[in-house]
This record gives structure tokens, sequence and C-alpha cells, in this order.
């Protein structure tokens, strides 16, 4: 089981990164009050929602989280090229995974693929090479995060993969879908089944969207 795992707490430079992002936002559109601030919430959203605000879904931060007791030093190169061509995208997450799984696919290659010697049809949603190194990817939006770590350790045990990716949205359109804190949580219970030996990394993506999203949060 992890015995370092700190995630109770969002990153310091994650959290300055999103308050800066909102003080961006307060600025730039004049938002002098509270009322003004959830009035100008609930017309992106609105927007948004009708199709209007695309320019929402562009990706402009990343957390990266993984136990300290893995070593992902053979693989840091590979991880930064795939967190580089991600933060230059812009895609919606809320709804499906497909979004994404699409771009993977016409950048990197790869497609869902069945893992061999498991009961029942159960496959990844990536599997895709970078300079040699094979990754296994899961993007979830639903709730069903733990069954997707299942999948990573089990490619890897397998040796499909070296390493697994898990990514999510840092907010959940809506309760009991995937968010960055449970996607932690779910990666901290993985450590019970496993004994904490597989290199499996969570990947939370900040859009614009989550940014507005928070600010919902904080200005009720």
């Amino acid at each position: 089981m992890w015995t370092k795992f700190e995630a109770e707490k969002v990153d310091a430079a994650t959290e300055k990164y999103i308050n800066e992002s909102i003080a961006a936002i307060i600025a730039k559109n004049k938002l002098s009050d509270k009322k003004s601030i959830i009035k100008f919430v609930h017309d992106e959203i609105s927007k948004y929602e009708h199709g209007n605000a695309s320019y929402l879904n562009r990706v402009i931060y990343i957390h990266v989280f993984k136990p300290d007791e893995i070593n992902f030093e053979p693989y840091c190169a590979h991880l930064i090229q795939f967190e580089k061509w991600l933060i230059m995208q812009d895609f919606d997450f809320n709804e499906t995974s497909e979004n994404l799984k699409k771009l993977i696919k016409a950048v990197f290659g790869g497609n869902s693929t069945k893992i061999s010697g498991t009961r029942g049809y159960k496959s990844l949603d990536n599997l895709i090479e970078i300079d040699g190194v094979k990754i296994a990817i899961e993007i979830e939006a639903s709730n069903n995060i733990s069954n997707g770590y299942l999948n990573l350790v089990e490619s890897i045990k397998q040796n499909m993969a070296s390493f697994g990716m898990m990514i999510v949205s840092w907010t959940a359109k809506r309760s009991g879908q995937a968010d960055e804190a449970n996607a932690l949580s779910a990666l901290d219970q993985l450590s019970e089944y496993t004994d904490g030996k597989y290199p499996v990394v969570r990947l939370a993506i900040i859009r614009d969207l989550d940014i507005i999203n928070i600010m919902k949060e904080r200005y009720k």
C-alpha cells in the first residue's frame, strides 16, 4: 500500500494558478462585486450549454499526481511529451471521453485495445507508443474510475504497457462524475489491490470551463 500519499490538499502551485486565473477573469471583465461575478458565471455556463462558448474547452493547465513510491524517472520524458501535446488541445470532456480518445488516436495512433486473459470483455481506451515506450490510457468522464485504474494495472501486468495514465477533468459536470478529487481517492484505494507497485499516474485537465465551474462554487 502507499505510505506517502499526499492527496488531501490541492497542490500549492495548482491552487495558485487557479486563484490567479480567477483574479484575471474578474479584472478582465470588470466584475466589481459578488452579484456581478455570479451573473457572469451563469451567463458563461448558459452559453456553453447552448453550444455558444466552445472557447471554454481550451486546456490551460495539467496537474499530474503520482504516489512517491513509484519511480517514474524512466518515463518522465514520455509523459512530458504527451503533456506538451495535451496542453495545446481544446475538447468537450463533460459528457464523454470519445472526443479526447479520437484526438489521441489521430496524433499518436493506437486505439481501444482488448486486455487479454480477463473474464468478460475489458479494453483500454487507448494504447499508444512514444519513443518506443507503450503507454496505457484510460479517460474517465463518468464515475467508473476504479475499473479504469484496474484496466491500467492489468495492462502493465501483462506487459502490454510500461505505465498507465488516468485522465480526468478537474471538475465534474454533475455530482458523482469523475473529477480530480475522486480520481485521487480511487488511485489511493487501488494500492489495496496492487501493493502499490504498478506505475500509474492521474492527469487532471483544467480548462477555462473548469475555472468557471470553480467560480460557480466559490461565489454562491
